[in-house]
């Protein structure tokens, strides 16, 4: 998804970040005024989602760092630009690549579709560099723009994203510079695989014991909901709209969760499935989805 395409699941993240901050801020309103007690239920599920709403706020910042980066660039501060293995120095060709990428547009991944990366380095005249990684994107006809936190260090640290760019006329101008990007498609992981070696589990420390918190929380949350152990869920009834209504978002807002750190636990295990994929997510949030509303449904039908 490219431009404001790619806004709308950030949007949802924000309705769906509301809701829960409501509910944080009323329950512990409720403790602060004596009203209801802290149990260690209560704490797990206020670190849960402090922790949550800090994973994907922080993604955010960093992606609109990466965004306020590129079209802060300007001409005067870079001394070159190499692409693979060839380099650009010349100033009005340098003019020509900034501004290409000042007018990155935001890019959602859906489905890959771009092909092999190569390394898009920045050398500024301060002595400091900045790399990417730069790729043909078949489907808009441009290219994108890949950041990731391990891209200066040759992978030797764990690698966190920064976000996508979408650049329509990069490649036009890489090859006016006689610079032609990658057309044929390769698996990002692959390339990084080839370069740096396998990941070792020193590396996936931290990434299994955060993911797996997160996926271990929401599930434990969707089997609450689903065998009616909130206080939501406890009451209800098919007369009970409200509750009934809270439960079934509860469904789908925990099963989206789950299948998104899910795969993300899956992938720092043993790398694999690609977790950037909306269409895993969608199958597996709506796998869980179906299984969690039929237990819903036959406990509608018992107490009714």
């Amino acid at each position: 998804m490219i431009g404001l395409s790619s806004i709308w699941p950030k949007l949802f993240f924000l309705l769906v970040f509301s809701g829960f901050l409501t509910a944080f801020i009323k329950t512990w309103s409720e403790v602060a005024r004596k009203k209801a007690a802290a149990t260690g239920k209560l704490l797990f599920f206020s670190a849960f989602f402090l922790l949550w709403a800090f994973m994907f706020i922080q993604l955010f910042v960093r992606e609109a760092l990466f965004h306020h980066d590129l079209s802060g660039l300007r001409v005067d501060t870079l001394k070159s630009v190499e692409v693979g293995t060839r380099s650009i120095n010349a100033p009005e060709d340098i003019s020509k690549v900034v501004r290409s990428l000042n007018e990155a547009q935001w890019f959602e991944v859906n489905h890959g579709g771009w092909s092999a990366e190569v390394p898009l380095i920045l050398r500024f005249r301060s002595g400091t560099q900045r790399t990417y990684h730069v790729a043909w994107y078949q489907w808009g006809q441009g290219a994108v723009v890949i950041s990731k936190s391990n891209f200066d260090d040759t992978g030797k640290r764990t690698s966190w994203s920064n976000g996508y760019a979408f650049c329509p006329l990069l490649p036009t101008v890489l090859a006016a510079s006689g610079i032609e990007l990658p057309r044929e498609k390769t698996e990002p992981r692959t390339i990084q695989a080839e370069e740096t070696g396998p990941r070792s589990w020193r590396s996936r420390i931290l990434p299994i014991a955060i993911f797996g918190f997160f996926t271990l929380g929401a599930l434990r949350f969707f089997l609450q909901l689903i065998k009616g152990e909130t206080p939501e869920s406890k009451t209800l009834r098919i007369s009970d709209v409200q509750n009934a209504a809270r439960t079934v978002l509860g469904l789908v807002i925990v099963s989206i969760i789950a299948a998104g750190f899910g795969l993300r636990l899956m992938y720092a295990l043993f790398d694999w499935p690609d977790p950037t994929k909306l269409l895993s997510i969608a199958s597996l949030s709506l796998a869980l989805l179906g299984g969690g509303s039929f237990v819903v449904l036959r406990r509608f039908r018992r107490v009714s």
